[in-house]
């Protein structure tokens, strides 16, 4: 890096209150900082990796998300919102007891690439189970035979006649 090209940053960092010198901040500075709060969150990175290995989380996510879409897809379907709760804060219970902790967890359920794989997983599933796209009966098939076998993503539906 140029010596001669660094950036004060300055104009964008206000001082603490009482602190009479001015403020500088490199390029060089910046970039440290942003290293050190890199590694402070890996050991959170890694705890929603180990959560993406964990097969009863993976499971109970795509039931969920099973769930969500056979209730967006079938009119006839709608979600019971208690078990819904239940299950989540019972998934939640299951990750904390793993060593997880609420920031791994939140980041884990934000991960886009997360979302992309359950979501992935969960159409799959329908599609082995006669969901057609754009055929709004074949979900509602699917829906109540979900409920009729009482799978997990049964439990969170209630389909009406």
């Amino acid at each position: 890096m140029n010596p001669a090209a660094k950036t004060d940053l300055s104009s964008h960092i206000t001082a603490p209150k009482g602190y009479t010198r001015p403020l500088k901040i490199t390029e060089a500075a910046l970039k440290h900082l942003i290293l050190i709060a890199a590694f402070a969150a890996w050991p959170h990175m890694a705890q929603a990796n180990a959560l993406a290995d964990d097969a009863y989380v993976t499971e109970k996510l795509v039931a969920a998300q099973v769930g969500d879409i056979l209730r967006t897809q079938c009119p006839k379907a709608e979600a019971r919102m208690l078990v819904v709760m239940s299950e989540m804060l019972s998934l939640q219970s299951h990750a904390k007891s793993n060593g997880h902790d609420d920031a791994a967890i939140r980041a884990f359920l934000r991960s886009a690439a997360q979302k992309a794989r359950i979501r992935s997983l969960a159409q799959s599933y329908l599609e082995n189970a006669g969901a057609v796209a754009g055929d709004s009966d074949s979900f509602c098939a699917v829906a109540r035979a979900e409920v009729a076998a009482g799978t997990t993503a049964g439990q969170l539906l209630r389909v009406s006649q």
